[in-house]
């Protein structure tokens, strides 16, 4: 099977292509997004992968209430701390259009269907889906119905969980 990523071939017979995962590792600064972006350029990736999440709709009260003081938050409580590394619409779409003057192709993890509808807005070339959301009938669904190529990561699942999730 061959698969097109954005004009990226991958498959039986094509070079490998390793993604640069920058996740939420910017810690909420889009400057240092755009530093892991350059640094993966310099190392010749052709893909960075960022995530998305829409952190009022994803998290009950008490999750996003719930106490998170320590040296490696940025807020006071959990929630705090999630909003603080989420980026906007405008900054998702920033991020897009320097990897698009960088010839390198940005694509994402949704986490839920808000973040879908947002990179959707933005124009984000295929879809990541994570491990934990093997079993999240209405993202796949939605992702579904976008009629891009989405990668899954299938984690700890198994053949059956694998199979429902396609």
């Amino acid at each position: 099977m061959i698969v097109n990523l954005n004009d990226i071939l991958i498959g039986e017979n094509y070079p490998i292509q390793i993604i640069g995962e920058i996740g939420q590792n910017h810690n909420g600064d889009i400057n240092n997004a755009k530093k892991l972006i350059d640094m993966c350029y310099d190392c010749n990736l052709k893909f960075v992968k960022f995530q998305k999440r829409d952190i009022k709709t994803e998290f009950t009260k008490e999750a996003y209430d719930k106490l998170y003081d320590n040296i490696n938050s940025f807020g006071k409580t959990y929630g705090e701390h999630r909003l603080f590394l989420e980026f906007n619409k405008e900054q998702h779409k920033e991020l897009k259009e320097y990897c698009d003057r960088k010839g390198i192709i940005y694509f994402c993890t949704p986490c839920d269907v808000p973040s879908v509808d947002l990179l959707e807005r933005i124009n984000v070339p295929f879809y990541k889906v994570a491990s934990r959301d093997l079993s999240n009938g209405i993202l796949l669904e939605r992702l579904s119905e976008t009629n891009k190529p989405v990668i899954i990561s299938t984690g700890m699942a198994d053949y059956e969980e694998i199979e429902l999730a396609i």
